[in-house]
């Protein structure tokens, strides 16, 4: 049986405004503090978690991994759910002191249908943190992978629709 690919190229975006945030090369986190004036990362969860099979692949897992979910907001209003994972075996040293030098993958992107794992993650998380829907059907995502001293670092950023007007 083949394995299903989760993630790669950038196919079929519907809108053009939700294309060029998914594109965004650096810091997402820069580039939406630059278009607000107040900038917040409200952290969701931090904890021992189990990778998703992508992630698992990404990260060459075998284990569980540390995981950590937060929603980056924009003059209080929450734009992007992220979740990023390391390798439990990781020390807090390894990704506080390893930034300078840091290798990041290319891009990858994904629109997770609405019955997805992800998805129903996404839609999960986001009712939870904000009392409300996630307010479309599918869920647009990019994932890259950063190297911090050798130690693997995924993040995956899911687009929440308020996105697009912000400019």
């Amino acid at each position: 049986m083949r394995k299903r690919e989760v993630f790669g190229a950038l196919r079929g975006v519907p809108d053009r405004a939700l294309r060029r945030w998914l594109q965004a090369p650096g810091s997402l986190s820069a580039r939406l503090a630059a278009r607000c004036e107040r900038f917040e990362v409200q952290l969701l969860r931090q904890a021992k978690t189990r990778p998703w099979p992508h992630e698992r692949d990404a990260l060459a897992l075998r284990d569980a991994a540390l995981g950590r979910e937060v929603l980056l907001c924009c003059d209080g209003e929450p734009l992007v759910l992220a979740r990023s994972l390391v390798a439990a075996r990781a020390t807090r040293a390894d990704l506080l002191f390893g930034t300078r030098g840091a290798q990041r993958s290319a891009l990858e992107f994904a629109r997770f249908a609405p019955a997805s794992r992800e998805a129903r993650w996404a839609r999960q998380a986001w009712h939870k943190a904000t009392g409300s829907e996630w307010a479309a059907r599918s869920v647009w995502a990019r994932r890259s992978v950063f190297t911090l001293r050798g130690v693997p670092l995924s993040v995956m950023e899911c687009f929440a629709p308020p996105i697009t007007h912000l400019r």
